[in-house]
């Protein structure tokens, strides 16, 4: 300890100086005791083993810095390549809000375009009022000085007072913009009317007593894990559409709870005779509280599944949204139209989401987009629908870059609506209703002939729905800014959460497109989809027809210039090949004396191989001139009497197939 005591003490001095005398931090200090000058002096007194082990430390210090610039230029490069789509699609900006374990504020900015959605940046808000005011000051720096207003179709938030506010005087400035209220906060909104029925809440608070005995008791949750086969699905308090799939979990298991309930096992636990237990057993026995649940789940599934389009981290289009919430309005209809008592509870529900649906729909681009949207021009009468038509005039007179232009789309809009030209084709038709093809994209195949039209259409179909992807990406700035780790700076958190968040979505892209595709490959409908036959030329894609011809030619001889050409004299190589191949002349000569010996032995004995097959040729085609030049068949093959055993039987080619060498490497033969 005492040999140690000096080599201490230089240590002690040295982070003394270096960090708090002259300002360095810990890498001055390792450059510093690493002998690494540039920044710092070397240091004189330090030991060679820690003068070796700070060295290292500084080299993989300074490598870990360069594959992190490395690959945080290269996602920026990839974003970079995605704005090429900004003037012709449109983007829609999402924002959100959320705080940190040391109430760190950060607002977050995601750009979706045609179906591709980015994390553009995050503002910290740390110790600032988030006010109307302060939200249109960053959304202005957003929209007008890095998107740009022209390439800004829309605004989605939540339906928050600050944002509305602020989107509000954001669209008086540039009334080309619009602000689309989030669809899932909205219909999560939906479900929590629904949730305060007095009827529906019954049910709920029930279930939820239920599942708190089930769950506060080890044993007894082990013993309904054994009797149900699983676990039930625990509600979440801030998303009220997970108390439906709570009820839904009970649902499913109803046969096994009411078996669990008539065994001795649940009678003689010792929970037996307290309140709990007795209530669980009154519900879980009842016909009428299954049925009240069952009644609760018939009202509010449909809604549930317009939800999770909304709500799905696959970015859908916003044409699809009003056709689905149109057919679960009808659902709900046919499931709740039996008694008096279901026609109330109908009644209630649908007043709700009528005024949801209408704050969601008003001064929107939804509407527009729906009757746009080409699935449902084949499906239904949307896009001949009044209000339909005057929602599509507006959307169009606010994006079309001209009013000559704007004239010239609603004409054309006719011509859609009543499935004109390409839009009357059954390859239009197919391309819409087979799922493969985007809306956007289906704009762009067929939209041709209504250039002004197409123009439009493809900005509004191509946009999203809502702002599920800026909550999806706090899981992100979670993952970052931990309890442990929760001194990053807002830049260096900024900085990782671009780089991990639009590597992910680049990987689900990819992930998404190669599912397409092989869904593409997969398909053997004989009535192709022209978009998918077009996605599909590539030349050297897997199993490619055309590539099999080109690898199987007829010929496996040395490649010539004329297969039959008698001349004694050997080929020069084609310039292509040449040039290919970086061949000089010298190996050029060497190349054709090589091949030069073999050539007239190997003619000689082609040309008697081909005189015996003629002379074969000759011979057959004189005792039967029916038969056919490619291929000929035993006489019995064609007859009634003999039809079995004509199937077991091969045609026998009159040419037999070629005894020549295989194909050589030109490269390789000259250089042996």
């Amino acid at each position: 300890m005492a040999s140690n005591f000096p080599r201490l003490m230089v240590l002690a001095l040295c982070a003394i100086i270096v960090i708090k005398k002259r300002g360095g931090g810990v890498s001055r200090l390792r450059e510093h005791l690493g002998g690494i000058t540039g920044s710092v002096v070397e240091c004189k007194l330090v030991p060679p083993h820690i003068k070796s082990i700070m060295s290292d430390q500084v080299a993989e210090g300074r490598i870990r810095r360069k594959r992190s610039t490395s690959l945080r230029l290269y996602v920026e490069k990839e974003v970079a390549a995605k704005r090429d789509d900004w003037k012709d699609y449109g983007v829609s900006i999402m924002c959100d809000s959320w705080t940190g374990p040391t109430m760190m504020s950060i607002i977050n900015f995601m750009i979706c375009c045609n179906g591709r959605m980015f994390f553009h940046k995050s503002v910290d808000a740390t110790g600032l009022i988030q006010n109307a005011d302060y939200i249109l000051e960053i959304l202005l720096k957003v929209v007008a000085d890095e998107v740009g207003a022209k390439n800004v179709v829309q605004i989605v938030t939540d339906n928050g007072s600050n944002y509305k506010k602020a989107c509000q005087q954001l669209i008086a400035i540039y009334p080309t913009i619009t602000w689309q209220p989030c669809s899932a906060h909205t219909i999560n909104l939906m479900l929590k009317d629904i949730a305060r029925f007095p009827d529906v809440e019954e049910v709920v608070e029930s279930a939820k007593r239920i599942c708190r005995f089930l769950y506060n008791h080890n044993r007894l949750h082990a013993m309904m894990r054994e009797r149900i086969g699983g676990e039930l699905v625990r509600w979440n308090a801030t998303r009220f559409g997970t108390v439906f799939i709570f009820l839904q979990s009970f649902w499913d298991r109803k046969d096994k709870f009411k078996q669990w309930m008539t065994t001795d096992e649940w009678e003689n636990c010792p929970w037996a005779g307290t309140a709990d237990h007795d209530f669980t057993y009154d519900c879980l026995t009842k016909k009428n509280w299954w049925r009240d649940m069952e009644v609760v789940l018939k009202a509010v599934s449909p809604i549930y599944s317009v939800l999770r389009l909304a709500d799905q981290q696959k970015n859908v289009s916003i044409s699809s949204f009003l056709p689905k919430m149109l057919n679960a309005m009808k659902e709900i209809h046919g499931n709740l139209s039996v008694d008096d008592i279901q026609k109330n509870l109908l009644d209630r529900l649908m007043g709700k989401v009528n005024t949801r649906l209408n704050y969601l729909l008003t001064d929107t681009l939804m509407v527009a987009a729906a009757a746009l949207d080409p699935k449902a021009l084949y499906t239904s009468r949307l896009a001949r629908n009044p209000k339909a038509k005057h929602a599509v005039t507006l959307a169009i007179k606010k994006l079309a870059r001209s009013s000559s232009k704007a004239s010239a789309a609603i004409d054309q809009f006719t011509l859609f609506s009543k499935q004109g030209g390409l839009f009357g084709g059954q390859e239009a038709k197919k391309s819409a209703l087979n799922g493969r093809c985007s809306a956007a994209d289906w704009w762009d195949q067929y939209g041709g002939d209504c250039s002004e039209l197409q123009e439009v259409a493809r900005r509004i179909v191509s946009q999203c729905m809502s702002s599920s992807g800026c909550e999806w990406n706090w899981s992100t700035f979670a993952l970052v800014h931990t309890k442990l780790r929760n001194r990053l700076s807002h830049e260096k958190l900024h900085k990782l959460v671009f780089v991990h968040y639009n590597l992910k979505l680049r990987i689900q892209h990819f992930y998404d497109d190669m599912q397409s595709l092989q869904e593409i490959q997969t398909n053997h409908e004989r009535d192709c989809d022209p978009c998918s036959i077009m996605i599909n030329v590539a030349m050297y894609d897997e199993g490619n027809p055309i590539l099999d011809w080109l690898c199987s030619s007829r010929s496996e001889s040395v490649p010539t210039l004329d297969e039959y050409d008698d001349r004694s004299e050997s080929p020069n190589p084609s310039r292509f090949v040449v040039e290919e191949l970086g061949i000089d002349e010298e190996e050029v000569a060497a190349f054709r004396k090589k091949i030069s010996g073999k050539r007239g032995k190997k003619r000689k004995e082609r040309f008697e191989e081909e005189e015996d097959i003629a002379s074969d040729f000759e011979s057959q085609s004189d005792s039967d001139q029916q038969r056919s030049p490619i291929c000929a068949e035993s006489e019995e093959s064609s007859s009634d009497s003999s039809e079995g055993d004509a199937a077991d039987e091969q045609p026998t080619f009159l040419r037999p197939r070629s005894k020549r060498l295989k194909k050589r490497n030109l490269k390789n033969l000259y250089s042996k």
